[in-house]
């Protein structure tokens, strides 16, 4: 059973610290505060949300998990309306879903940050090195004295090692260093 449900917005203008052990995330699309209507020639529409949208929203960032009962009372629409409106949200992509989030505290395993330099003339000759690992999360061009910053979510400290020997090993990689994640305080990625 899941407890101390909070809800954060995947919005780049905010950051949402989740304080509690377990959460739901409720997903917005990247054009928060934007609706998208499908017509049937399949042109799209875009409209601004309206004070009900943004208060629904609102409330679903504060407890994804609480009911439309409580909702509508919040927001003043009957339960009816709210429930409609929520569910063309998700159906135009405005919600984009619903996911737990748990606390680094409560998950096994240990995440790091390799920044690698390389030899090649282009970065993206050398990404086939850390497609063919499936614990790396994220590989990106950086810049600065170092090229690639790759995120990395091991299974064990011993399994992070094998990754950079791996790494390290690979003849057009020129230096590699690691940034072990100790804490996460924020996290606004869906």
């Amino acid at each position: 059973m899941l407890t101390n449900i909070q809800a954060a917005v995947v919005n780049p203008h905010k950051h949402i610290i989740n304080r509690h052990n377990v959460g739901i995330k409720l997903i917005l699309n990247h054009n928060v505060g934007q609706r998208y209507h499908q017509l049937e020639n399949e042109e799209l529409i875009l409209d601004k949300l309206d004070k009900f949208d943004n208060a629904i929203i609102t409330e679903l960032r504060q407890n994804a998990r609480q009911s439309i009962s409580h909702i509508a009372d919040a927001v003043n629409l009957s339960r009816s309306a709210v429930s409609e409106r929520i569910k063309k949200l998700e159906h135009n992509g405005v919600i984009r879903g619903y996911q737990v989030l748990l606390s680094e505290s409560q998950k096994e395993g240990v995440s790091a940050y390799f920044e690698i330099q390389h030899q090649c003339p282009r970065c993206a000759d050398v990404v086939h090195v850390f497609q063919s690992i499936p614990e790396v999360v994220t590989c990106r061009g950086i810049t600065g004295d170092m090229d690639l910053l790759v995120y990395v979510q091991a299974s064990s400290m011993r399994r992070l090692h094998e990754i950079r020997e791996y790494i390290d090993a690979q003849t057009d990689i020129i230096k590699i260093k690691t940034h072990v994640v100790m804490s996460e305080w924020i996290d606004n990625q869906g």
